[in-house]
């Protein structure tokens, strides 16, 4: 919560009890300490299975009284910036163990599902676009059709058909090139035409980006700049690194599916550590701080 709920701008955050258990401080403890920052009038406190939500008060948002506090007490900011559209929400899906959206049951969701929130209605009408109501469709029935039998490899290449999807694009790490080499030749024995390229387009020197190395960078930007140049109409990324992914994705043209991620530690398989996260790697992911 931090700055923002100091600065009473903090809307729909969860402040956890097990980490509450782990610094050996109460709520009622925990709201004590906060009132000394913020005034706790300005908000509403529900209480969930594995914790309390804090949500600005609808009244707060809506007459101006957020904008008063915050003139009152943290003059620096700039106060125009918060209008009710702008309140910093912050949303928690992953801590729900209530999934009313799951089951259609909206009127038990939290005050802050995005379930609830109006702009649902805006975004439903962008599936109604030609390729967006295609893809939707096509990757909808690939679940509910192949369900638990199918490989993800056999669904992507399902997925593909479905969308009349032909020039596949692979771009994938060089460290995956065997791989890449055998799923090269099962696209093309399933009848779709395949255009891969490699991490390492360009050898370009590490130099380039201020590192001094004898091994050329990855170029993830390249990799989506050939396969948008070979009109692919769907790319699948094959173990790129952490990053580069990001920027293969920002630059593509084609949509994109991932086959396997990177993960060198563990077999690409980067789930393990979250399987193991409360026990033999929590250490790792729970440092003492």
């Amino acid at each position: 919560m931090g700055q923002y709920i100091q600065a009473g701008i903090c809307h729909g955050i969860m402040v956890r009890k097990k980490e509450m258990e782990q610094n050996r401080v109460t709520f009622e403890e925990f709201k004590e300490g906060l009132a000394k920052e913020v005034s706790l009038d300005l908000y509403e406190i529900e209480e969930v299975e594995n914790g309390y939500i804090f949500y600005l008060k609808d009244e707060v948002l809506e007459n101006g009284e957020l904008v008063k506090f915050l003139s009152e007490s943290r003059p620096k900011l700039k106060i125009e910036y918060f209008h009710k559209e702008r309140a910093n929400v912050m949303y928690n899906c992953a801590l729900c163990s209530i999934h009313a959206c799951n089951k259609i049951e909206l009127d038990k969701a939290p005050k802050n599902c995005p379930s609830l929130d109006k702009k649902i209605e805006e975004i439903k009408e962008i599936y109604k676009e030609k390729e967006n109501f295609k893809i939707a469709k096509a990757s909808a029935l690939v679940v509910s059709e192949g369900y638990c039998e199918k490989t993800r490899l056999e669904e992507i290449m399902d997925f593909a058909n479905r969308c009349e999807f032909e020039n596949i694009g692979i771009a994938f790490c060089i460290g995956l090139s065997n791989e890449a080499n055998i799923l090269c030749k099962v696209l093309k024995h399933n009848g779709f035409t395949v255009n891969s390229v490699i991490c390492k387009n360009g050898g370009v020197s590490k130099d380039f980006i201020d590192i001094k190395s004898n091994v050329p960078m990855c170029n993830p930007i390249g990799q989506a700049k050939f396969l948008n140049e070979a009109k692919t109409d769907l790319n699948i990324l094959l173990g790129l690194c952490v990053g580069h992914d990001s920027l293969f994705i920002k630059y593509s043209k084609a949509p994109i599916t991932v086959l396997a991620v990177k993960d060198r530690v563990l077999a690409h398989n980067p789930l393990g550590a979250i399987y193991q996260a409360e026990s033999y790697y929590k250490d790792k992911l729970f440092p003492e701080k």
